[in-house]
C-alpha cells in the first residue's frame, strides 16, 4: 500500500478521533451527559426542519435495505422542504 495513502488515512483518524475525545472532555466523558446534549442537538435541529432517518426502520437485520425501501426512482427530486441527515 502507499505510504504516503496510509499518512492520509491515518491523519484523517486522527482528526476524527481528536474531535471526538475534544467534545467527549466538555462532558467528563460521561456517556450520559453526551448523550442528553446530542438529543437536545437533535430536538433543535428539528425544530429547524431537518428530518433525521430511522436507520432501525430502513434497515434489515444484514445492515441492507430492504425490499421496500428500495428506491423506485419514480419521483427522484429530493423534497426542497426539508433536509434530511
Amino acid at each position: 500500500m502507499n505510504s504516503n495513502h496510509e499518512y492520509h488515512k491515518d491523519s484523517i483518524v486522527a482528526e476524527i478521533r481528536l474531535i471526538r475525545d475534544t467534545y467527549a472532555r466538555q462532558f467528563d466523558y460521561d456517556p450520559h451527559r453526551i448523550v442528553e446534549d446530542l438529543r437536545a442537538k437533535r430536538h433543535s435541529w428539528e425544530a429547524m426542519g431537518i428530518e433525521f432517518v430511522d436507520i432501525n426502520k430502513h434497515t434489515s437485520n444484514t445492515g441492507s435495505l430492504s425490499e421496500d425501501d428500495t428506491p423506485d426512482h419514480t419521483d427522484s427530486a429530493p423534497s426542497k422542504s426539508k433536509e434530511t441527515i
